[in-house]
């Protein structure tokens, strides 16, 4: 079946307010890096210049100013750190996703403590500020030449004031709650056009996990390399032999995504969306002695396990990105 990728979808009733108010709260989590991305002035001007470029503000050259392994490393963890965040959260406004209480405590244990996320993370951070820091400046006027400058390159101690990791738990409320110096039509009005927000904000909670869902089987649509689970588990017949073989590449992460998908879409799903629901049960059922790739060795496990799946991505509505 081809799925046309549309949003305009019949959602089930959303969640009241007050329910979702009890049952999840507000999560931000901000993390600090140090920039070593900078504008090189006297190099912008030179190249507008003999380029004959009437408007030098036309012309930005850049450079970076450390060239650090370490410093790489504490950025990959944090997109790691805010991939983790989205895959346990529903997003809810820029930068603040909203989580079940069911999931508070795994979210507690994987980003708060020595032990979790933030202990690696500051981990790492002493060990480039205390160990490569200051050895790495030293070796940049070699490594930038004439774009050397030694006035951006800050203290130890300024550059450790970069890095901060802060993780907030909010209560999130319904308008009964509210108490404001307004007048009691103006209140009115803020309170419906609150729990307006509020209730498309439980229905795009249901839209999203049917993308995630849909992601997770037949990849992301912006990405063409990826063909999800059922591409992975693609199947063919030899033309010598007529024999079935697999044709797809299965890695385990890619098992270990699902399986992590399946044990949060109950918590995740808070509007209890009926769809999701169904997805959930049917993909339990078809994956659950199935978790890792060497239990996909035999190419008919691949084909009766991929055609479970395409019922499952055949019931979900239609999509559009």
């Amino acid at each position: 079946m081809t799925h046309q990728l549309s949003f305009d979808m019949t959602l089930p009733a959303p969640t009241s307010v007050p329910s979702l108010a009890s049952s999840s709260m507000l999560v931000s989590i901000n993390i600090g890096c140090f920039n070593t991305r900078r504008k090189d002035k006297k190099v912008s001007k030179d190249i507008a210049r003999d380029n004959y470029v009437a408007n030098e503000k036309l012309v930005s050259a850049n450079k970076t100013l450390l060239a650090s392994p370490k410093l790489d490393a504490i950025r990959s963890l944090i997109t790691r750190i805010h991939e983790v965040n989205r895959n346990m959260t529903n997003e809810w406004a820029p930068k603040l996703q909203l989580l079940p209480t069911s999931v508070y405590p795994d979210h507690v244990n994987t980003f708060m403590g020595d032990a979790s996320f933030e202990g690696t993370y500051w981990g790492l951070v002493q060990d480039f500020v205390d160990n490569e820091y200051s050895w790495v400046v030293m070796n940049m006027q070699r490594e930038l030449g004439a774009m050397y400058d030694a006035a951006q390159y800050p203290s130890v101690e300024e550059v450790r004031k970069k890095f901060y990791y802060n993780v907030s738990y909010m209560p999130l409320t319904d308008s009964s709650n509210w108490q404001l110096d307004l007048e009691r039509e103006a209140q009115s009005a803020l309170q419906e056009h609150y729990e307006r927000q509020l209730n498309n904000k439980v229905q795009s909670m249901a839209a999203d996990l049917h993308k995630r869902i849909y992601e997770a089987l037949a990849g992301n649509p912006d990405r063409p390399e990826d063909k999800g689970l059922i591409g992975n588990l693609a199947t063919d017949y030899d033309d010598k032999t007529g024999a079935l073989k697999s044709t797809g590449r299965l890695h385990d992460s890619r098992i270990e995504n699902i399986h992590s998908l399946i044990k949060l879409l109950g918590p995740l799903n808070i509007t209890n969306d009926p769809i999701v629901a169904r997805a959930q049960r049917q993909l339990q059922r078809t994956l659950d002695n199935l978790t890792c790739a060497a239990d996909f060795k035999h190419p008919e496990v691949r084909k009766d396990t991929a055609a479970k799946l395409q019922e499952v991505l055949d019931s979900l509505p239609s999509l559009d990105w």
